[in-house]
């Protein structure tokens, strides 16, 4: 798992590639500034992706939109929201995912 790896107790590993191909976001891929939006990139990767080889995964997080089946568990929505350029925080998606 990704999460919180973007930012590791206040180091800058903002021009660092950090992280699982898999799972990294498009401004991780490209060497850009981080913040938490790329945990939430990771957690949608999480939900939507199984597995791949590197090279298609990295070349269709960057180049093309996600194309997905309805998952088990988390709303499709959620999902996709996770995955796009503009995607939430975490605090929303949790909200969202802990309501009874």
């Amino acid at each position: 798992m990704d999460f919180g790896i973007a930012r590791l107790g206040g180091v800058d590993l903002s021009s660092a590639s950090v992280g699982s191909p898999a799972s990294m976001s498009p401004e991780q891929v490209r060497g850009g500034s981080v913040g938490s939006a790329p945990d939430v990139f990771s957690w949608g990767c999480v939900v939507a992706f199984a597995a791949g080889s590197i090279p298609a995964i990295l070349f269709h997080i960057v180049h093309e939109p996600p194309r997905l089946p309805p998952p088990p568990g988390p709303p499709l929505d959620l999902v996709l929201a996770a995955l796009s350029a503009d995607r939430p925080t975490a605090q929303p998606l949790l909200d969202h995912l802990s309501v009874p």
